[in-house]
């Protein structure tokens, strides 16, 4: 008779009464899956024990609020366990060892063209008097931008408006 690992591995795990504790464990994996990627920033699954989960908050406003959704955080996790494994949920912001960061919001990467001849000039000759030469550049370059995203807006087909003189919508 030829038995798959798998199936070899649950029957010894089974047999040596590990299985329910193994699977309890489970939850700490899973915790992720069932809160959501951002609320796993604000709270991470610690350990478990006779079939309590203890989680770390980030702070005590998170730790209320996640109490504050026990019951349904404990149905949802115990139906991504397969059955009811975890008997309960306690929150804290105690633990051994420090939560990590919360992870930094990706960065929006914007291409960044080249200023035109004419707007680099005009910022040149807009800052030419400054007889510091660190804020002469910085001034310079922000009149570039800012020059150049005007000229950005108009070919976008913003205008200038009567009122104000300023390019927009």
């Amino acid at each position: 008779m030829r038995m798959r690992l798998g199936s070899a591995l649950r029957n010894l795990l089974a047999k040596k009464g590990l299985r329910g504790r193994i699977d309890a464990q489970r939850a700490l994996v899973v915790w992720p899956e069932v809160v959501g990627a951002e609320n796993a920033d604000r709270a991470r699954a610690a350990r478990v024990r006779n079939g309590v989960l203890y989680i770390v908050a980030r702070d005590p406003g998170w730790a209320q609020t996640f109490d504050l959704m026990r019951v349904d955080l404990l149905q949802r996790l115990n139906a991504r366990l397969g059955r009811d494994i975890i008997t309960d949920l306690r929150f804290s912001t105690v633990s051994d060892e420090p939560l990590p960061p919360p992870a930094a919001a990706p960065r929006r990467v914007q291409k960044r063209l080249a200023a035109h001849p004419a707007d680099a000039e005009a910022a040149a000759r807009l800052s030419a008097s400054v007889a510091d030469h660190g804020l002469r550049d910085a001034i310079r370059r922000a009149f570039t931008t800012l020059l150049h995203a005007r000229r950005q807006r108009r070919q976008q087909g913003f205008a200038k408006c009567p009122r104000c003189g300023l390019v927009h919508a």
